[in-house]
């Protein structure tokens, strides 16, 4: 009992110094009181986190699982279909990762989806003018003991590229710090001539724990 009343404490302290609320806390809350055994709890706070962040397949398919602990099969399928139906639109490599570590979502997910439902999902097309992930450009790259993670989203058959970069560790970097790397990540992965920058598209967020590269070839 005592690790979990730890681990709502570190939820708290999380909550604390983001200064509001938002779904990483409640998604971890409820994660706690789902291993607690207090399945009500973990319904409420997943509630509470899709507030603030409504498309997070987990979290739909923690509460699915919350719901299946109830008895209350209905809604947990609901949510499990939920689950599939986002996460394999927001990324299907990243779906099927998860789905490999953990066999309780291939089991959940996949037996609220009928087998032609999932078919015609995956092969959708994205509709033009929409950016999206390169799924198969996903890359861990290691420089000076640094580990980054790269990541290519683009508008489908169009020119930009546009290189989401951060650290492994969620520490700040810069631009000149990944410049040089994001080029040589992207040649092999969708170059066809040489590389144009593409400044007017760089960007970063507010923590600058992630920066966009814009690159044109």
């Amino acid at each position: 009992m005592k690790k979990y009343s730890e681990s709502l404490e570190l939820t708290e302290e999380f909550k604390s110094c983001l200064g509001y609320p938002a779904m990483p806390y409640f998604y971890h809350s409820a994660w706690t009181f789902y291993d607690m055994q207090k399945y009500k709890e973990t319904i409420e706070s997943i509630n509470q986190g899709l507030k603030y962040q409504p498309k997070y397949a987990w979290a739909y398919w923690r509460r699915g699982m919350a719901y299946k602990a109830l008895g209350q099969e209905e809604k947990a399928k609901l949510d499990f279909r939920a689950a599939y139906l986002i996460a394999v639109k927001q990324s299907k490599s990243e779906l099927y990762k998860n789905i490999k570590e953990n066999p309780d979502i291939e089991n959940s997910l996949f037996g609220a989806v009928s087998a032609d439902e999932r078919r015609r999902v995956e092969s959708e097309k994205v509709p033009r003018g929409e950016i999206v992930l390169v799924s198969e450009n996903y890359a861990e790259i290691e420089r000076s003991g640094v580990k980054y993670i790269l990541n290519t989203f683009i508008v489908p058959f169009k020119q930009p590229y546009y290189i989401l970069v951060k650290r492994a560790d969620g520490k700040i970097l810069s631009f000149d710090e990944v410049l040089y790397m994001s080029i040589e990540y992207i040649k092999p992965r969708g170059c066809t001539s040489p590389v144009e920058r593409r400044q007017d598209i760089d960007s970063d967020n507010s923590e600058r724990t992630a920066v966009i590269v814009g690159v044109a070839c």
